[in-house]
């Protein structure tokens, strides 16, 4: 497993099972101030579905981040180990984490893309100028918008 910087939201989300993400993904900024500045407003959203999917998009795209940072810990503790072998039995657990979190990072990803496509879809559903444009190339779109998370 060699270190590899950057990568692709693709990556993370098609991953065989059993298999690591083997790479860091280095959050540099918070790339949800949208969000964090305007939360308070989310309660003049009439429509409960609509801003029910909405925090829930935020949580699941935020735990996507957060667990591309463990994954980096994971992965940063097991490029040390194998750097300096002290302990075969440590290294063995690393590469077992790493492997089992790349299913959790996979899980993530979906779970993430599936809460903005109904986000989309809800948004369409009320008319919100622009959503209906972006419900026509769904997938791409979507995945367009994790991988600027």
């Amino acid at each position: 497993m060699g270190k590899v910087s950057g990568g692709s939201w693709s990556q993370g989300r098609s991953l065989p099972e059993g298999q690591p993400l083997r790479w860091i993904y280095k959050v540099r900024q918070n790339y949800f101030t949208v969000y964090e500045s305007n939360c308070g407003a989310l309660g003049q959203i009439e429509d409960d579905d609509l801003r029910a999917a909405i925090i829930g998009a935020y949580v699941d795209a935020k735990g996507l981040l957060d667990n591309h940072l463990v994954n980096n810990d994971l992965f940063e503790a097991y490029q040390r180990a194998v750097r300096v072998p002290s302990d075969p039995g440590l290294i063995r657990t690393l590469e077992g984490e790493l492997s089992n979190f790349g299913a959790i990072i996979s899980d993530s990803y979906e779970q993430a893309r599936m809460s903005v496509k109904t986000v989309l879809e809800l948004m369409d559903r009320h008319g919100v100028k622009g959503a209906n444009k972006r419900e026509k190339t769904e997938s791409s779109k979507v995945d367009s918008d994790i991988e600027r998370l």
